[in-house]
């Protein structure tokens, strides 16, 4: 069994113009978010051995404020350029290139591909449109990653945290 907490970057300012939506920062409310929900995660012990994360600056930003109060450390985080605004089909490709020496996953993207791939994973279409900084835990019955497919998933919870 493989677990996978695929999550959404907290909130974003608003993209002005001239500026990426690449280099968007997170909001004050957007970092206390994350915050409390690293927090939440780990007080119930669902702790990922590792983070996948958009390169895109609000992800990164998530990722790192999650992975510090879950107390697995900045180190733990892996940035994937490809993974920002991914289609599902990116988000999976990664997913089955995770390595097997892990258990469980913390992916953190944007939508609507985070949503599809719950989607794509569970069956599930109880989600929708993931909420920014939410969390679908989703449980892969599988043994390797690379064998990841349609349905092979279940949800088994999808939290927004408010």
């Amino acid at each position: 069994m493989k677990t996978l907490y695929i999550v959404r970057h907290a909130q974003a300012e608003d993209h002005y113009l001239y500026q990426r939506d690449f280099d968007r920062e997170l909001t004050s409310q957007g970092i206390r978010k994350a915050v409390q929900v690293g927090k939440q995660l780990a007080a119930e012990g669902n702790i990922p051995e590792v983070i996948i994360a958009s390169s895109a600056v609000r992800t990164r930003q998530t990722a790192a404020l999650l992975a510090e109060n879950l107390g697995v450390g900045k180190s733990a985080i892996i940035f994937e350029e490809d993974l920002y605004n991914a289609s599902p089909r990116i988000l999976l490709h990664v997913v089955c290139h995770i390595s097997d020496n892990f258990r469980k996953v913390m992916l953190v993207g944007h939508n609507p591909g985070v949503s599809y791939l719950v989607e794509w994973l569970t069956g599930s279409r109880d989600i929708n449109s993931m909420a920014t900084c939410s969390v679908a835990h989703v449980v892969l019955n599988l043994t390797h990653w690379a064998a990841t497919e349609q349905n092979c998933g279940t949800l088994l919870q999808y939290r927004n945290f408010d």
